[in-house]
């Protein structure tokens, strides 16, 4: 679970692996959104393949940024438990990219099409998954 931007906002970072042929995983990173909590259904609001140039920073305010294919996305879990469950999962998918050298349009993770394809959340909370570097910490 990670923290956010509005009180009743529920989010989740959730680390989906493929095992393809000779054991080679895939990974990408799914951001899920509950945009209330009353509410027992989520939405889709950010996908980030995993790629071999993968790097994965801590950023000194309980959080740590993900970058990825170009992209950056900066997530802070509301433990650090959590966060240190995420990073270590994170630096094995990031050792497992490099290894089997995926890369965008390299045939790897072309799966991840399908998830781009269906995200669904509300603006505001793609919003929020897209420019977490700019949003104030209250």
């Amino acid at each position: 679970r990670l923290e956010s931007a509005r009180a009743h906002r529920i989010r989740y970072l959730l680390v989906v692996s493929a095992t393809e042929k000779e054991s080679k995983s895939e990974i990408v990173l799914l951001g899920v959104d509950f945009p209330d909590e009353s509410l027992a259904t989520c939405t889709l609001g950010m996908v980030l393949p995993l790629w071999s140039d993968t790097q994965v920073f801590l950023d000194g305010d309980g959080g740590f940024s993900v970058t990825s294919g170009g992209q950056t996305r900066i997530f802070k879990p509301i433990s650090v438990q959590t966060m240190w469950s995420a990073l270590q999962v994170l630096h094995k998918a990031c050792n497992e990219a490099v290894s089997n050298n995926y890369f965008p349009g390299g045939g790897a993770l072309n799966w991840t099409e399908w998830y781009q394809k269906a995200v669904n959340s509300d603006q505001s909370c793609i919003n929020e998954w897209l420019n977490w570097l700019m949003l104030p910490w209250w």
